[in-house]
């Protein structure tokens, strides 16, 4: 979604889907064409210190740093475009009935993850975003959120890690079984949340520090 609100035409060929992002690999023919048919389908968003910035201006999926009821606009609007897809019968969504029966069954399985927690503005509020399909979540990304602190941020002191929104996240998170994301988190920010939970942890896009260093 986030490509698509970037100017991807997501229907189209690789070769033939412009946006911003180029060059481009994968779109829901590519993904047909693979034998690709099940994906964790993103709401990416990022926090920005400059609120007049284009990216932040756009509403698309960045919003200026500490703006909550932004950062919620820019999730819900990317996750109401699955919601679309899921309604014009091009990819199936978990825990959602579509607006109305597909012709036939979509080929593509989709569970969302959230990737960076603070679209999600209250862990109250969790229960509206499962019910969309959400499966899983990263509760920050790079830089500093409202839920954790991302691998942008130098793990210290105990302001580094998990806030106590961040830890009512996980609990709420544990009782609606959505798996934790833990890509994005630094070092302290995961230290807490292995403290915090004993669910399913996944590492959905990071490489590992073992074989890797500190690149």
């Amino acid at each position: 979604a986030f490509l698509a609100e970037t100017g991807r035409d997501l229907h189209a060929a690789p070769y033939d889907c412009r946006g911003r992002y180029q060059p481009s690999a994968a779109t829901l023919p590519s993904l047909a064409e693979g034998g690709v048919d099940r994906v964790l389908a993103t709401v990416f968003t990022e926090a920005v210190e400059d609120p007049s910035s284009p990216d932040a201006e756009t509403g698309a999926f960045a919003y200026p740093l500490g703006n909550r009821d932004a950062a919620y606009v820019c999730g819900m609007r990317q996750l109401k475009l699955y919601h679309a897809w899921q309604d014009a019968g091009v990819i199936a969504l978990p825990n959602r009935e579509p607006a109305r029966a597909p012709d036939s069954e979509p080929r593509l399985r989709a569970g969302v993850l959230v990737e960076n927690a603070d679209p999600i503005t209250d862990p109250d509020e969790l229960d509206l975003w499962v019910e969309g399909g959400v499966v899983a979540i990263g509760l920050a990304w790079a830089t500093r959120g409202h839920y954790a602190n991302g691998n942008g941020v130098e793990s210290g002191g105990a302001d580094t890690g998990l806030t106590d929104a961040g830890r009512a996240l996980v609990a709420r998170m544990d009782e609606l079984n959505v798996v934790h994301d833990a890509s994005h988190l630094n070092d302290r920010s995961l230290a807490d949340l292995f403290e915090a939970t004993d669910r399913r942890v996944i590492a959905s896009h990071s490489n590992c520090r073992a074989l890797l260093g500190d690149r």
